[in-house]
């Protein structure tokens, strides 16, 4: 069910993702098949930092892009500029690779310089969840197998002390 899942997915879309499951199959289609697949996990937000700086006033700023679990909609909601306006998060394009953000309200022309940066290293952070896991497997695996030979050997021991009495 997991690969069947995965192989849903493809370069560029957009895919809201739950836990167990469903995340091992998002998370497997980016691995082989999807590396630009965009996936927005259950608590369902994608946020940019933003530095502006207006009349002299630096403030920093977060527009959101969020997904409502209740209305299953996307919610961007307005971020407020120092001296006026609005900045809104518009939308993703992840085949580009791109992010699109609104100002609303603005008289003045602005000058805008983003830095899209992407965490490359969280996945080592589910490489080790896989090793803990496999390493958990195996060793009940081992552990099962000690149980059985265990068994075997009481069961050997139980016998041949039956038969000792026996011939006594």
């Amino acid at each position: 069910m997991t690969i069947a899942a995965a192989r849903q997915l493809h370069n560029g879309t957009v895919c809201f993702v739950g836990i167990g499951l469903p995340s091992t199959a998002a998370n497997l289609a980016r691995v082989t098949h999807a590396p630009d697949v965009v996936l927005i996990y259950e608590s369902g937000t994608i946020g940019a930092k933003l530095a502006v700086t207006r009349g002299g006033q630096t403030v920093e700023l977060e527009p959101l892009y969020k997904l409502n679990p209740a209305s299953h909609q996307v919610e961007t909601p307005p971020v407020q500029l120092p001296g006026g306006g609005a900045m809104i998060f518009s939308g993703i394009d992840a085949t580009n690779h791109t992010v699109q953000l609104e100002a609303a309200g603005v008289a003045s022309v602005m000058k805008l310089s983003v830095d899209v940066t992407r965490k490359p290293l969280i996945q080592l952070v589910w490489f080790g969840l896989y090793v803990v896991i496999l390493g958990g497997a195996l060793s009940s695996v081992q552990r099962l197998r000690e149980m059985r030979v265990r068994e075997r050997v009481a069961e050997a021991k139980q016998a041949g002390g039956v038969g000792t009495q026996a011939s006594s």
